[in-house]
């Protein structure tokens, strides 16, 4: 009895412990990941930190870079507008205030001490206001990398993620472009018309942030001589539109086990080669120092039976010396 109710026990405790939103794969990051989120004034953000187990949550604390000092500054709990979720996993702005805006990080302390500049996962936050000023586009994440790798067959898809502002009647755009690396820059052409296995998707959260996420369906050799380009535009942007570059890397197996088989008789035929040379080496070597030992041998028998030899003929010649006596 009692160690079902030890059994029930630990069980709860795990409950607990795991209790609220678990992090996704795609939202659990490394080190020094950074995130840009916007969030319009008076409304509610949250912060969720997901590189790290929920058995450390508890562990977690918020900081806000302080601009001043130059220094990170903790966070404390329940202050103001701000509140920790989740034990401490989730840090969360009721009403957003645009002294509200700047850097947030969460980590652990490391032993005893904490250590504030250690690596962990930084938000840059910022509080725009609904009015008709220029507010964008921002690229926001989840954005491309420089070069995203993909295997021949894959199916690949990029996000390309804006922030345009509360502006509803603004002229605001996401699309992808594409050409061949060796193409010269006129040669853009939008995603869809250039090729039918490569399309995009629109989105749009109504919340200034739209997005447009390119699929590279069945990737194929060729693909690596591409570039991409996503566009953001606004004509409220004053600095004219932002442009983000990503090209593909692609992995082609089918190369890679040909390029092993060739590989392999590279060098298992030198090193066959080179292990025959220094079995004949050793073996002439033996044989040398055995024809020497038997050499030896010999010219030691030969000094022994001179010796017998002589020894006779001294016997014999001191007998016939006593028998002439």
């Amino acid at each position: 009895m009692e160690a079902k109710l030890v059994a029930v026990c630990i069980f709860l405790t795990w409950v607990k412990l795991t209790d609220g939103r678990p992090c996704t794969s795609n939202q659990r990051g490394t080190s020094n990941q950074r995130e840009y989120v916007y969030v319009r004034y008076g409304q509610y953000q949250e912060l969720q930190c997901c590189e790290r187990d929920h058995a450390e949550l508890l562990d977690t604390l918020w900081y806000k870079y302080n601009e001043e000092s130059q220094s990170w500054e903790l966070i404390a709990p329940d202050t103001s507008d701000i509140l920790f979720l989740e034990w401490n996993a989730t840090l969360a702005i009721k009403h957003a205030q645009f002294s509200d805006t700047g850097r947030y990080k969460c980590t652990r302390p490391s032993g005893k001490s904490i250590q504030s500049d250690e690596s962990g996962t930084v938000f840059d936050l910022k509080v725009v206001a609904c009015d008709q000023l220029a507010r964008g586009p921002f690229p926001i994440a989840p954005l491309p990398c420089g070069v995203t790798s993909a295997k021949v067959g894959d199916h690949v898809t990029i996000p390309c993620t804006g922030y345009f502002g509360c502006d509803q009647d603004a002229i605001r755009m996401v699309t992808w472009f594409m050409k061949a690396k060796a193409s010269n820059y006129s040669s853009w052409a939008e995603v869809p018309t250039a090729d039918d296995r490569i399309t995009q998707t629109q989105i749009d959260n109504h919340d200034g942030v739209l997005a447009s996420n390119m699929t590279v369906s069945n990737v194929e050799v060729r693909d690596a001589e591409l570039e991409f380009m996503c566009i953001l535009f606004s004509d409220q942007y004053f600095e004219d539109q932002t442009k983000v570059f990503t090209s593909l890397y692609v992995v082609n197996e089918k190369e890679t086990g040909a390029d092993a088989s060739m590989f392999l008789p590279v060098i298992i035929i030198p090193a066959a080669a080179v292990s025959v040379v220094l079995v004949t080496l050793l073996a002439m070597c033996l044989c040398h120092l055995k024809a020497r030992r038997n050499l030896k041998s010999a010219s030691d028998g030969n000094v022994s039976d001179v010796k017998r030899f002589i020894h006779r003929q001294i016997v014999t010649t001191d007998a016939v010396k006593l028998s002439l006596v």
